[in-house]
């Protein structure tokens, strides 16, 4: 037998009764991750009863028929059918310049970018005595949850850096703007956490999506193991708005922000 355990799998040695502990490689616990989750949708998708499930689940758009393309202008286009990984690389190559899973990584490290600013921001904020009073248990959640934002930035850019590009530093283009207009009307940690859950919600649906466009082991690994960290902040946010933490059953793509988007970062 195998079991798995948190961060590695133990094997039972043939003819000894001990038994070792060998590290599973984040790469491996993804690739399982987006294996058994695949094989989850099929078998539910063959059972008419689960028909509503995948509906508001998915938000009528599956991944497991779905190959990504980045269009002109940063649209995500769905190619569904008979349409082939192969040829679905070679066009976005062509159209884009560079493949899914580093506009993927751009996009990604830009939220992040955005997420850490918006947070710090709201720090400064809190003490500057703009917020009223502000728990410490909120102000510490604060805090970690920009470092863990940064780290986040980090891991992506280790992609771009591995790739031949730029670190990116910038906020997503097409979010800064109105972030940081709904920053300047902030009067309460209410507001703020209200802020920070939307921005949170988009990061989360936005590497759930990415799960099922990008291709390469360590793109995957990186979006399977913050997805869920960004999940756990909405809870936290949610909680502090004093709604159920967990009000889904299962996490959802609404929201998710087309890696097209962030092209324009991507600089050798």
């Amino acid at each position: 037998t195998r079991p798995v355990g948190c961060g590695g799998v133990m094997e039972a040695m043939p003819g000894n009764s001990n038994q070792t502990a060998r590290p599973e490689a984040p790469s491996v616990r993804a690739g399982r991750f987006t294996e058994q989750s695949t094989a989850l949708i099929e078998t539910l998708k063959k059972d008419d009863t689960n028909t509503s499930f995948l509906t508001n689940a998915y938000g009528r758009r599956s991944f497991i028929t779905k190959a990504a393309v980045i269009g002109v202008g940063g649209t995500l286009l769905a190619a569904c059918g008979t349409s082939t990984a192969t040829t679905t690389s070679s066009t976005t190559k062509t159209v884009t310049g560079a493949s899914v899973d580093l506009q993927v990584a751009a996009l990604a490290a830009s939220l992040e970018n955005l997420a850490v600013s918006t947070y710090r921001s709201g720090l400064s904020a809190a003490i500057a005595g703009k917020l009223g009073t502000v728990p410490p248990a909120v102000a510490n959640f604060a805090k970690t949850a920009m470092s863990q934002h940064k780290d986040h930035a980090k891991a992506w850019n280790s992609i771009l850096i591995g790739a031949g590009y730029k670190t990116i530093s910038a906020s997503d283009p097409a979010l800064n703007g109105v972030i940081n207009a709904d920053l300047g009307k902030i009067a309460n940690v209410i507001d703020l956490a209200k802020l920070a859950l939307n921005l949170e919600g988009v990061a989360a649906a936005t590497y759930l999506e990415a799960l099922y466009a990008i291709s390469s082991p360590s793109a995957r690994a990186i979006a399977a193991t913050i997805q869920p960290v960004e999940m756990q902040h909405v809870a936290i946010l949610n909680f502090v708005l004093g709604t159920y933490p967990v009000p889904n059953a299962f996490a959802s793509t609404n929201g998710a922000r087309p890696p097209g988007e962030a092209r324009s970062l991507l600089l050798k």
